[in-house]
């Protein structure tokens, strides 16, 4: 393994596993905190105050970056990792929105799809192209909008833990035993190309340490493993209202879906006091010294969507259609 536990970090890997506390972060990777008041969201209705008050727990702080006066702000596309700005056809209801790989963006896709009217089995490949038809297009620059104080910016993220261990659960060992009728050479070898975490790093069929270490040797990885404050134009200083935290989803999925007025077409979720596959493997897949180094790479992480490094949840109510 390579001495330096990741490309962008200025610690060694015999550091990190020197360290047995995860309170050392801070003094390992030379970064400060530096707090901000966070963007004031006005609400137009009574309800909507109502909405925005039980998100109030998941209020983001601070940027990642440098503020930017002209963010890249998808109009009409929704794809993972990328703001977008969706506004209800019907109602005009406008947010922007950011929905991460690994991080329930299927399922909250297919609902924003629903609302459109489209159901697609297959959300993802639906929201790359143009649904500008679709929705009610802004009647403002993006720029305006984003000046506004009554249109919300939220995000849904998840435990840099568990997002990691779904991608490698998800990506890494259901797909190298996919049903028949995906295993034909074609698809194993483009599977592989298209979720590799790191040449020479990897290969299909290895454990979770050695994707771990491949993960976080590598410069540039798969989008499904990179982390959650790499995207939403954060790392460019796109401050964000809220980042609501998937593991608490039966705390705010109705102000949430109330504030994006959802509810005719997803009903009520049925939500179960389980965990999430992944999140209810932790231990399982988890040494210490390899939630440390996790721990370490992922600081922005940890930092930025106020998640607790050591120890992880390990209970969580979440809906059931989580991976």
């Amino acid at each position: 393994m390579r001495e330096r536990c990741c490309a962008s970090c200025n610690f060694s890997l015999a550091e990190v596993l020197a360290e047995r506390k995860i309170g050392a972060v801070s003094r390992l990777s030379g970064q400060r905190n530096h707090a901000q008041q966070p963007r004031r969201v006005n609400a137009s209705t009574a309800q909507d105050a109502a909405d925005l008050a039980e998100l109030d727990r998941y209020k983001m702080s601070r940027p990642i970056g440098t503020q930017i006066t002209a963010p890249n702000i998808q109009n009409g596309t929704m794809i993972d990792n990328d703001a977008f700005l969706f506004t209800h056809p019907a109602s005009n209801r406008t947010a922007i929105l950011c929905l991460h790989a690994k991080a329930g963006s299927s399922t909250w896709l297919r609902f924003l799809l629903h609302t459109l009217g489209i159901q697609a089995k297959d959300p993802h490949r639906i929201v790359t192209q143009s649904l500008s038809s679709l929705m009610q297009p802004p009647r403002r620059p993006i720029q305006e909008i984003l000046q506004d104080p009554r249109v919300p910016r939220i995000t849904i993220v998840r435990n840099p833990f568990a997002r990691l261990l779904s991608g490698y659960l998800d990506k890494m060992v259901v797909n190298s035993t996919a049903p028949s009728y995906k295993q034909s050479v074609g698809y194993k070898l483009w599977e592989f190309e298209r979720m590799k975490p790191g040449h020479g790093w990897f290969s299909m069929g290895d454990n979770f340490s050695r994707f771990v270490q491949a993960v976080v040797n590598s410069p540039k990885v798969n989008r499904h493993f990179e982390l959650q404050s790499q995207h939403c134009a954060l790392p460019n200083g796109l401050l964000w209202d809220y980042a609501l935290h998937l593991e608490d989803a039966a705390a705010w999925y109705t102000p949430f879906v109330r504030l994006l007025q959802l509810e005719r077409v997803v009903g009520t979720l049925r939500l179960v006091a389980s965990t999430a596959v992944a999140d209810s493997h932790l231990d399982g897949y988890y040494t210490e010294s390899l939630a440390s180094i996790v721990a370490l790479w992922a600081q922005a992480d940890f930092e930025a969507f106020q998640y607790s490094p050591w120890p992880w949840r390990r209970v969580a109510t979440v809906p059931s259609t989580y991976l």
